[in-house]
């Protein structure tokens, strides 16, 4: 029997692995941007959630809510919600007030996996740069 994950883990796992491809894009996770990291996910909400074991390594369960949110996001969660997940991903983009092509093309990738039209997001980032 497959394995039930709750909205907010799906959330958790989806966003925690396109942040963290965002702030390591460059090469290099500045100060700033690991301190948003840390604010943004609670080492203990992981574990709460299954997602690493006891040495900090990612589970199985973590990998399986990756593929779940997947497919689960783009239908459970309404379109502001999805934009609220984008909203996240710009956050980290900026979080070293350096906004880099290649943060742009994860934010519209993602953007697509979250069954997003480009208008949609367009007009969301447009109102966070206003």
């Amino acid at each position: 029997m497959a394995e039930r994950f709750t909205v907010d883990e799906l959330k958790l796992a989806f966003t925690f692995h396109i942040v963290n491809h965002i702030l390591q894009s460059d090469g290099e996770v500045m100060p700033s941007e690991a301190r948003f990291l840390e604010r943004t996910f609670p080492r203990n909400v992981f574990a709460r959630s299954g997602f690493v074991d006891t040495s900090g390594r990612y589970t199985q369960r973590w990998q399986d809510a990756l593929g779940e949110a997947l497919l689960e996001l783009p239908v459970q969660l309404t379109v502001d919600q999805r934009l609220g997940i984008l909203e996240t991903f710009y956050q980290a983009a900026i979080a070293d007030s350096d906004f880099q092509y290649i943060e742009g093309t994860i934010l519209v990738r993602s953007a697509r996996l979250l069954g997003l039209r480009a208008e949609q997001f367009t007009a969301r980032i447009e109102q966070l740069i206003g």
